[in-house]
């Protein structure tokens, strides 16, 4: 019997070729109808992913097996990161850096490990990095572009000598200045330029100023002086164009009669400011009195002895401290005083000559008058209504007499309120002025000081006043009896009547008008304005204002109340004039 031996299989694996981790390979085998794979798996194909070898089994349509083995090898990848920062300042490069393989491919297409980048927004960059054994991985490093900070710096470009400015920095979180100091706020007194550079999460940024100073005021002001007690003394400053005293005047020069000392802060053209003082001494003037008897009978003398000077001039051309008199009648004596200081006062005294008979004697005076007469000295009297005052004489040579005085003291009128009607005229008419309440009054007296306004002639407590001009006046009025005049109550006028703005220009404007404690002047015209003058009603300069800006305020609280023109300029050309009324 002859046994023929069937034919084996011819097992062969294809696909398995080394892999990068992570990936698959696939292994194939051939040469037979049914196979089974080491790992349990059934059919011609598998998959792999584990190193290792891998056995399959082949089976032919005899029946007959095969097997073929295949070593898998599985290479590791890359191990791979980007250096490098993760935040950039807008407008500044950064160098990033891929590690852990042999070659690079990045998104912007660079090839090489380092690549430097400038982002203008944030974003991603990533890069495929291959080992040397061929596999590859992707890594991607997000940048996030920080914008730099907005330095912005306040303070002004100029401050005076001798003083400090603040120069102040936003829009950051830190700060450092050329001069070494890292606050938002510095305070500087020497001019030059300040330069500060602004930090805002890691970025940078930097600014700067030039400051200049100004000069301060070279000023005057008068040497200390010293005056008599009731005189006064002129205090003059120069250096300036502005002026405020220390007793709130704004004058280059005052007049005082006050001691003390004097302050005055000059400030020039530029705003600057210097501060001078002077003081003023105030001499005492001597206190003088007169003794002596001051009542004596008729043919009789006596002495007057003046005090508290160290030279003395009485009324009789006498020069000594003491005088003999022998008056016949009421007579007064007066002595000025001269002290150590070469200061003077002077007092009065009466001698009073009384008669050598028994009598009652009647008289009338005003109030508010004095009696001296048949042998009485009555002081000022005040009150209306009939007094008695005795002179008792003790001896009996010639002068013992008691002598009644029925003095009857007449009231004086008495104004005491204001007139009452329109103080400022703005149309042509007649006006009544009214003066109300007048006390003891039998007539009135009226008066105006302008003399081309027409008065009517009246006695009452009336008066019809015409006015048809421009012009200041002062409405006068007295009351008028027997005993004199009272004191005028007074009522200044003042007339606009005819005056008229002219080179009107629309496009300048004085606002609020009339004002009472700021006007501002708009220029809404095309041509610029340097300053203004006002001049009151009668014409008189009164100040000048520098216009800087196209609305200037003028602060007009120290004029007095009436009406003023604004003349406005162009350096030395009058562009337009206004008429401003002052409440």
């Amino acid at each position: 019997m002859v046994v023929s031996p069937h034919p084996l299989p011819s097992a062969t694996i294809t696909g398995g070729s080394p892999i990068c981790e992570g990936s698959t390979a696939t292994l194939t085998a051939t040469g037979g109808n049914s196979y089974l794979w080491s790992t349990g798996m059934n059919g011609s194909v598998i998959t792999a992913t584990v190193a290792g070898t891998y056995t399959v089994t082949v089976t032919n349509s005899l029946g007959c097996t095969a097997t073929s083995s295949v070593s898998l090898i599985v290479n590791p990848n890359p191990i791979s990161q980007i250096l490098g920062s993760l935040t950039v300042c807008e407008g500044s490069s950064i160098q990033l850096e891929a590690t852990g393989g042999i070659s690079y491919l990045w998104s912007n297409n660079a090839t090489t490990s380092t690549i430097n980048v400038n982002p203008v927004t944030s974003t991603s960059y990533s890069c495929s990095v291959t080992n040397n054994y061929g596999c590859q991985v992707v890594v991607t490093k997000p940048i996030n572009v920080n914008p730099l900070p907005i330095p912005q710096l306040f303070g002004g470009d100029h401050f005076c000598e001798g003083t400090t400015m603040a120069l102040t920095v936003a829009g950051g979180n830190s700060y450092i200045w050329n001069n070494g100091d890292t606050t938002a706020q510095i305070t500087i007194s020497s001019p030059g330029l300040y330069s500060v550079t602004v930090s805002l999460n890691g970025c940078t940024a930097s600014t700067y100023a030039y400051i200049t100073t100004l000069p301060i005021p070279v000023t005057t002001i008068s040497e200390p002086i010293s005056i008599c007690q009731g005189l006064s003394t002129t205090l003059v400053a120069s250096g300036g164009v502005s002026y405020l005293w220390s007793n709130e005047a704004n004058s280059a020069s005052i007049n005082v009669s006050a001691g003390g000392t004097y302050t005055v802060t000059i400030t020039n053209s530029d705003g600057c400011s210097a501060i001078r003082s002077t003081t003023v001494t105030i001499l005492a003037s001597p206190e003088v009195t007169i003794t002596g008897d001051l009542e004596i009978c008729n043919g009789m003398n006596t002495s007057l002895t003046a005090h508290g000077g160290v030279t003395y001039f009485w009324n009789s051309s006498a020069t000594d401290s003491t005088i003999t008199i022998s008056p016949t009648t009421n007579t007064q004596y007066s002595v000025t005083a001269t002290n150590s200081y070469g200061c003077s006062s002077s007092t009065s005294t009466t001698v009073t000559v009384n008669p050598v008979y028994l009598v009652n004697r009647v008289a009338e005076i005003c109030q508010g008058t004095s009696y001296n007469g048949q042998g009485f000295t009555v002081p000022t009297q005040n009150v209306a209504g009939t007094f008695e005052f005795f002179n008792n004489l003790s001896t009996t040579n010639g002068c013992d007499s008691i002598i009644k005085l029925s003095l009857t003291v007449k009231p004086k009128p008495v104004i005491t309120q204001a007139i009452t009607g329109n103080s400022v005229i703005n149309i042509t008419g007649n006006y009544t002025y009214i003066i109300s309440n007048a006390q003891y009054a039998t007539s009135y007296e009226w008066s105006i000081s302008n003399p081309t306004w027409i008065l009517t002639n009246s006695t009452t407590q009336s008066v019809n006043l015409a006015i048809n001009t421009p012009g200041i006046g002062t409405l006068s009025v007295y009351g008028v009896n027997e005993c004199g005049v009272s004191s005028p109550a007074t009522l200044n006028i003042q007339s606009t009547v005819d005056i008229e703005e002219s080179d009107i220009d629309d496009n300048i404007e004085v606002f609020p008008n009339p004002a009472n404690q700021f006007v501002t002047i708009q220029n809404n015209s095309t041509q610029s304005l340097t300053h203004v003058q006002i001049f009151d009603f009668t014409g008189k300069y009164i100040n000048q204002y520098e216009l800087h800006a196209l609305n200037t305020n003028i602060n007009i609280e120290t004029l007095s109340k009436g009406v003023y023109l604004l003349k406005i300029y162009n350096k030395n050309k009058l562009i337009t004039t206004s008429k401003l009324i002052k409440n």
